[in-house]
């Protein structure tokens, strides 16, 4: 029996970096190192990199620099956007799907102790959510709408 080949499908979770954003990537680590919170030299040109880097995506995508947040990745990104709309505003209510990520669905699980109204939308026999169906789920008091694009696990 031969050896089968293996094949990665998880696009949508990750992917392997292309050699030369690898290089780029380990130049840039090897010369800008310091923390940009710090008042050092190598703290300074790391914020002097991390705010340039901040105009150049908000001017991307249209959006003032202080509108532009980084964290270390989706799900962090997930719980602060819920958490800081909805607890800023006191308990209201958020529509996300019946086969939302992980990240959102345990969020909203946890908010839903915490006083908020979670809406789950149950997808079709075929795995998609029906946009009006979100749409007639929304109420006066609905913060957030948090429906995938793409599910990973279908």
């Amino acid at each position: 029996m031969g050896a089968m080949s293996q094949r990665y499908l998880d696009w949508a979770a990750g992917a392997p970096p292309y050699q030369d954003i690898l290089e780029q990537a380990a130049d840039f680590a090897a010369r800008i190192y310091g923390n940009p919170s710090s008042a050092h030299a190598a703290g300074k040109a790391a914020k002097a990199e991390l705010e340039e880097s901040r105009a150049l995506l908000a001017r991307i995508v249209g959006a003032s620099p202080d509108r532009i947040v980084f964290t270390s990745g989706g799900s962090e990104a997930d719980s602060i956007t819920l958490l800081s709309t909805l607890l800023a505003n006191g308990p209201r209510s958020i529509v996300i799907s019946a086969i939302e990520h992980a990240a959102v669905f345990e969020q909203a699980r946890i908010l839903e102790e915490l006083g908020v109204t979670v809406i789950r939308i149950a997808p079709d026999c075929e795995g998609f959510i029906d946009p009006a169906t979100v749409a007639n789920a929304v109420r006066a008091d609905t913060a957030i709408i948090a429906v995938m694009a793409v599910n990973n696990e279908t």
